[in-house]
């Protein structure tokens, strides 16, 4: 690895800060519920034979530090995070066409999660980890199932941002509007939101909304209230995404998704994606 900060031949930097937050604001109630998840990437450039930039894909490896997850103020312990370790090195191929990913290095991380799940097997003779246990076998299922581990990387949030956002993808509702479903924010909802762009030469802004054309007010909300247990009558929705570039590589972006119901709910998604200068 070169001792830079800059991946050659690609507009990745090699080392990115990366931050998730996820909260319910209850103001009827006075109440928030916050999940943070913060972690360092490292990337590599696997292929440094090739340096022509203009190539129509990539080969990434890709390295996860540093994980705290912090939810309603508690810090989740260490021997609790090891379950996170199994997809904490990827090797990625990124198709610069279509802006998707996949995983290359899926038998490694299949004995990964058998040797995690083996830890957790002998931690748990008082059932604290069953749970945990849980989520493992969900994951050695996506692994084992080609369709839906492409689903699942490419809704990573880290991935989705920097190599896979609706930006890059350019996907089309029509020949006149960009759009793209936002699949992760609710459950069991697909959102269609509507983009509109702002670009400048050493940034980009993306902005978006609802389209109302391919969900139907009544409908969304009649999802949300099952999703909230509760009626709601009214909703704002935004969508928002930054991205900016340093020396033709991507620097930092920023991801926001703004939910407000009836004055008295609101859920938000924020992501951030910085890049780091080496010491």
């Amino acid at each position: 690895i070169s001792g830079g900060s800059i991946l050659e031949n690609t507009i990745y930097l090699n080392e990115y800060e990366f931050l998730f937050e996820r909260e319910i604001m209850d103001f009827y109630n006075m109440k928030s519920y916050l999940t943070s998840y913060t972690s360092n990437i490292h990337l590599e450039n696997l292929d440094r034979n090739d340096d022509n930039l203009e190539k129509d894909y990539e080969f990434f490896k890709l390295i996860e530090k540093d994980i705290e997850i912090i939810i309603n103020g508690k810090k989740v312990n260490e021997l609790e995070k090891i379950s996170f370790d199994v997809f904490s090195m990827l090797e990625i191929y990124l198709d610069k066409k279509s802006y998707f990913c996949k995983i290359l290095n899926t038998d490694e991380l299949k004995r990964k999660a058998s040797m995690i799940q083996t830890f957790y097997m002998q931690q748990n003779q008082d059932n604290r980890y069953t749970k945990i246990l849980q989520n493992i076998e969900k994951y050695k299922i996506v692994i084992q199932d080609e369709q839906l581990l492409f689903n699942s990387i490419n809704d990573n949030k880290f991935i989705k941002c920097l190599f896979c956002s609706p930006y890059y993808r350019n996907f089309e509702f029509s020949i006149k509007e960009k759009g793209f479903y936002i699949v992760d924010f609710l459950e069991d909802v697909a959102i269609p939101v509507k983009l509109f762009e702002k670009i400048k030469e050493n940034y980009v802004e993306i902005y978006g909304k609802i389209d109302t054309d391919r969900i139907s007010n009544s409908y969304f909300k009649e999802k949300l209230s099952k999703f909230f247990k509760k009626e709601i009558k009214d909703y704002t929705f935004s969508y928002n995404l930054k991205i900016y570039y340093e020396n033709k590589k991507i620097k930092n972006v920023y991801e926001k998704t703004i939910l407000k119901m009836d004055n008295d709910l609101e859920l938000t998604e924020k992501v951030e994606v910085k890049g780091k200068e080496k010491d």
